[in-house]
């Protein structure tokens, strides 16, 4: 059976376990690991049985519960990876480790568990339960870099995907090792007895059609064996080019090798050939394994795209240009004009035909372009200079740019200059350059100093105020603040001084706060009769708000019971609040004795319950004497703590 490889040798190492544990084209070798503290060769390698078609007698590696294997990885993957394992287990049951990425960090790994394919702790991918024991089986993980997803393929059909986001089931670096069939030193023993007679290990991202070759190259049957195919290597020939017309084909393998296509028939190796085409190399050893390669040749006579560009004409201004030959990847040269043999860009001061020559290193093929470079002195000398803004009282600088000497309306020959108008003035200059002249006007704006206003608040006592400046772009206040606004608490009259800054103007303000005194607010509290009515007046404030909703003072009620009223009074934005309290007193309970005399006789009447009494008589004593001369009614008015009643 002739094995080909999932991916290219140069970045896959893949190991056929012949009685070692080396990478079949001189890689690394894997490490056996102990097993259960157990000493070397406590287990080791097995021969298996023979197929009919292999090349060689193959062998596979066999390890005892709990034995492994370390691949050093050595940087070869991290995130993007494509594993093959060809093995099998020879009893399941409980955890039986497949791979673990050994960060030793988290006891996270790949396990056939009862019969399952299960990514700890995340738990079953795929079909479950699925395997059976003592059946070898073609395990491919394909985990790809840029979405983290696990594609796991069984015997070259797709199984199951993960998401790997966690990043649990990739080397934490590059430089961290694999452990097959065995965790790192977390945990020593947690698998079953097996065999395995291929791995492959690489940093490619294999395709569905990828693995389906493998498996096909492996086989479907459990006996199968994978013998070792010669490996053949091209060196690389390039192409016909502009300076060859001959190309030795070189491969080099541990077989016999022969050369077909293109121009060649069963052609030893090395070949030489004069013609385009594809041409492939067979290697084959004395156990009747091949393999292959192939190289395409093509012809490269094509001179190189080449162009050439100036930044532009000599003039008064300028007085050198600059020459500039594209052509990628390949030698360039100016030659014309005053230059020999240039390097690119060059640099001209001169009229003339300039030729830049681009010459293909590898195939030896030139090409050229050419570019003119004229003088043209119509056009003025560009001379530039700043108009700055300075403020009353500063001192501005002109720089003028373009010439090389300078004349000033001010009569100053010097560059830069500076100036003190006391107002916004212009000034004009004159550049010289070669012979050729031009002028720029320079505006110096002078600006005011800056006028800055800020609020004068009232506030009442213990509030506080908060002072805005505006005029400004940045402020600074007496207090050492820089915010704006700033917010303070004076208890007496305070003034705060705030400069403003506007570029290099300023300007200054000052903010008086003044706490106004504490408004104090008092309310009658008065007792009334049953049925009278009560005045409350509050005093104090300026306007007043009553629990009553009302907000007129005085106000009136009539109460039943004792009852209290919450009366607020503002002046100036202060405010404080009183309670008044109208007490009910009840009603005398006043009394009056009635008489029986004689025509003629005097009765005397006394009333009680009361202080004082009116009687209907006009008489305001008690008691009093009466002498009626038919039966007769009196009526009796008696007062106590200003309330009345009356009796007959």
């Amino acid at each position: 059976m002739i094995f080909v490889p999932l991916l290219s040798r140069s970045q896959t190492h893949q190991y056929l376990f012949n009685n070692n544990l080396n990478e079949q084209s001189g890689g690394p070798a894997l490490t056996q690991i102990l097993a259960c503290g157990a000493t070397a060769g406590s287990y080791g390698i097995q021969t298996s049985g023979t197929t009919a078609g292999d090349c060689l007698t193959s062998n596979a590696y066999c390890f005892n519960d709990g034995g492994g294997l370390q691949h050093p990885n050595s940087g070869l993957i991290a995130g993007s990876y494509t594993i093959n394992m060809f093995f099998r287990f020879t009893t399941l049951g409980g955890y039986a480790r497949v791979i673990d990425f050994s960060n030793s960090a988290s006891d996270a790994g790949i396990y056939f568990l009862n019969n399952c394919l299960n990514l700890y702790p995340n738990g079953n991918v795929g079909t479950c339960p699925y395997f059976n024991t003592n059946t070898y089986y073609l395990i491919t993980f394909v985990r790809d870099g840029g979405t983290n997803i696990i594609s796991v393929y069984v015997d070259g059909t797709l199984f199951g995907t993960y998401n790997d986001s966690g990043n649990l089931y990739r080397p934490a670096t590059g430089t961290e090792p694999i452990i097959f069939f065995r965790d790192d030193n977390a945990v020593t023993c947690e698998n079953q007895p097996g065999c395995i007679k291929f791995i492959s290990v690489g940093p490619t991202v294999a395709t569905a059609s990828d693995v389906a070759l493998l498996w096909a190259n492996i086989g479907t049957v459990t006996q199968s064996t994978i013998a070792t195919p010669p490996t053949v290597t091209i060196s690389p020939p390039g192409n016909f080019t502009c300076t060859n017309s001959t190309i030795s084909l070189s491969a080099s393998s541990t077989g016999t090798m022969v050369w077909n296509g293109g121009s060649l028939s069963n052609s030893s190796n090395p070949a030489s050939i004069t013609a385009t085409g594809t041409y492939t190399v067979t290697a084959t050893d004395v156990n009747g394994c091949m393999d292959t390669a192939m190289v395409t040749i093509a012809t490269n006579t094509t001179p190189p795209a080449v162009t050439a560009t100036s930044s532009g004409d000599l003039t008064c201004s300028v007085a050198s240009v600059t020459l500039t030959g594209t052509s990628s990847g390949n030698t360039m040269v100016w030659n014309g004009g005053t230059l020999t043999n240039a390097s690119n860009p060059a640099t001209v001061t001169a009229a003339g035909t300039y030729t830049v020559t681009a010459t293909d290193a590898i195939n030896g093929c030139t090409n050229t372009a050419v570019v003119t470079v004229i003088v043209d002195n119509s056009q003025p000398l560009t001379i530039s200079v700043n108009s700055p803004t300075i403020c009353a009282g500063q001192t501005a600088t002109l720089t003028a740019t373009g010439g090389t000497t300078y004349s000033w309306s001010t009569g100053a020959t010097t560059n830069p200059i500076t100036v003190t108008p006391a107002s916004t003035a212009s000034y004009t200059v004159t550049g010289t350059s070669g012979g050729c002249t031009g002028t720029a006007i320079a505006t110096v704006t002078v600006g005011s100093s800056l006028t800055i206003t800020v609020n004068s608040p009232t506030i009442c006592a213990g509030q506080n105020a908060t002072l805005t400046a505006i005029g400004g772009s940045t402020y600074l206040w007496s207090t050492g603040s820089t915010a704006n606004p700033l917010v303070v608490s004076p208890s007496t009259i305070t003034s705060y001084t705030v400069t403003g800054t506007s570029g290099s103007c300023s300007g200054t303000a000052i903010a008086t706060v003044t706490p106004a005194a504490s408004l104090i607010v008092t309310v009658n509290s008065p007792t009334i009769c049953a049925g009278q009515t009560a005045t409350l007046t509050a005093t104090g404030g300026t306007t007043y708000i009553w629990s009553t909703g009302a907000t007129t003072n005085p106000i009136t009620d009539a109460p039943t019971t004792i009852t209290s009223y919450t009366v607020i009074g503002t002046t100036s934005g202060c405010s404080d609040t009183a309670i008044a309290t109208v007490t009910i007193s009840p009603s005398p309970g006043i009394t009056v004795n009635s008489a029986t005399i004689c025509a003629g006789e005097t009765a005397t009447l006394t009333a009680g319950g009361g202080a004082s009494y009116s009687w209907d008589s006009g008489a305001t004593t008690n008691p009093i004497s009466v002498t009626p001369t038919t039966t007769t009614s009196y009526t009796v008015t008696g007062t106590s703590s200003g309330c009345s009643a009356t009796a007959v």
